[in-house]
């Protein structure tokens, strides 16, 4: 597995990435384990810029890429700093834009194909079981 990144790249680059490869590969009950495949340097990279999000407009712009690196994430063992990330991410919104926010997570799982597993997205948890299973950690 070759590096997509390197230091100098930025999130938008990153997500433009990430949803070239969503829209070739990803359908409903495909894993988004079974399609990405990130470099632990790329991970790194990718977290590192996710922690640099403010706001519900930038959450709403990189959603793909929070997903992708949470996904990931549980391939490298390291779920529980990027749930802190969003945790952190979550907790400086706004109470009336988490609602917005949650919506727009939501479209973004529509809108690339990416299986929900009949969840529906209302609260941070509920993308947690989600994300999981698309790490492979739940059926």
């Amino acid at each position: 597995m070759t590096r997509m990144w390197n230091q100098g790249t930025d999130l938008f680059t990153m997500q433009q990435n990430i949803k070239s490869i969503i829209h070739k590969s990803m359908r409903i009950n495909i894993r988004m384990v079974d399609v990405i495949e990130l470099t632990y340097e790329d991970f790194e990279l990718i977290c590192n810029k996710i922690r640099c999000i403010k706001g519900a407009e930038e959450i709403e712009r990189y959603g793909v890429s929070i997903i992708t690196a949470w996904v990931v994430s549980y391939k490298y063992g390291k779920q529980d700093m990027v749930n802190d990330i969003l945790g952190e991410i979550f907790r400086n919104l706004p109470q009336h834009q988490t609602k917005y926010v949650m919506e727009s997570i939501t479209t973004i799982f529509f809108d690339y194909q990416i299986d929900s597993f009949g969840y529906q997205i209302m609260r941070l948890e509920d993308l947690r079981e989600i994300v999981a299973r698309h790490a492979g950690w739940k059926n």
